[in-house]
């Protein structure tokens, strides 16, 4: 591929861009096809060029891509699985609260999976939150293991009334879409006035997305479109007519496990879950959870030295004449 291409950031516009390097799915191995990594000399966010299909991005999120609770009748693994994912997310709670716009705020949590967030945001605080999910499976999953209130569909296909919800997160969902900025203004109109958007990606501006390099699983061909930086993604907020914060880091859920399935896909739980037949699956993840622990104290460094691999950002909104 040429070093250059005349291409248009997704994230500021910009035309002028380069090219990074070529990779496929190499985490999930849901296709042999090559995707091009850019990136914007402007905004320095990186995207994929050419932009997966429509057919392409389905089978990119195979079942069970989407965790599921196995409830309380499944194995002990199940349950020490469940138990793990349930303390890995006390870092979203924890984020939430600090957020939080008021006591009882009306919350949307976009792409909320199978819920699990929802479940522990109300057992902590109190607040009984709505979800939108695009896998009807992962939705049915959180209606029927939490009781929640679940509205299938995209961004784009659902149309709720403006001002319903007071807070809205998104906790990697932005990643993968493929006209971000389209898909703030429309949230933008969702949040009351003195609401709070509360973002999650990774972080392309990393310790370890710049010491692993194409190997990082953060770049997630092909799911992940977009590759944001800490400015890059404050431009797009405040394009999309928001005032963003400055970035927060650490997530435990996601900083170590990032750097063990960049080294070693094969234990990346997904992709065991994935592959339903796959040898040896509980010595597998007990290797993956070793792993995990043993990059602990790196994710720790990078998120102290402001370098995390994985980002939160908290917006609320711009009046509305400022909006471009």
């Amino acid at each position: 591929m040429a070093s250059t291409a005349k291409l248009v950031c997704p994230v500021c516009e910009h035309e002028e861009t380069f090219f990074v390097f070529a990779g496929d799915d190499r985490r999930l191995r849901t296709s042999p096809k090559i995707f091009g990594l850019y990136r914007c000399a402007r905004c320095r966010a990186g995207f994929l060029n050419p932009q997966p299909t429509e057919d392409e991005m389905r089978q990119a999120y195979p079942a069970p891509y989407w965790w599921v609770t196995g409830g309380p009748s499944r194995s002990l693994v199940s349950r020490l699985e469940r138990a793990y994912r349930e303390v890995m997310l006390q870092r979203h709670v924890q984020m939430a609260r600090r957020f939080l716009p008021c006591p009882r705020p009306r919350l949307l949590d976009v792409g909320c999976g199978s819920g699990t967030f929802l479940h522990l945001l109300r057992r902590a605080a109190g607040i009984e939150g709505e979800g939108l999910e695009v896998s009807a499976e992962a939705a049915a999953a959180a209606r029927t293991a939490y009781g929640l209130t679940i509205h299938t569909g995209s961004i784009d296909g659902v149309d709720f009334p403006e001002a319903s919800y007071d807070f809205i997160t998104m906790f990697h969902v932005l990643e993968h879409l493929p006209q971000p900025r389209k898909a703030l203004l429309k949230i933008r109109t969702w949040l009351a006035p003195k609401g709070v958007l509360l973002l999650q990606v990774p972080n392309y501006d990393s310790l370890q997305a710049r010491l692993l390099g194409e190997r990082w699983i953060g770049f997630d061909i092909p799911r992940h479109l977009i590759a944001f930086t800490p400015s890059s993604l404050q431009l797009l907020l405040a394009a999309a007519g928001f005032v963003p914060s400055q970035p927060h880091y650490y997530c435990p859920r996601e900083d170590a496990p990032c750097i063990a399935s960049s080294l070693v896909p094969s234990l990346d739980p997904v992709a065991i879950s994935i592959s339903q037949d796959a040898p040896f699956a509980s010595l597998r993840k007990a290797a993956y959870f070793g792993l995990v622990l043993a990059a602990q104290p790196f994710a720790l460094a990078e998120a102290w030295l402001k370098k995390g691999g994985m980002m939160f950002v908290a917006a609320t909104l711009k009046d509305p004449s400022d909006v471009g």
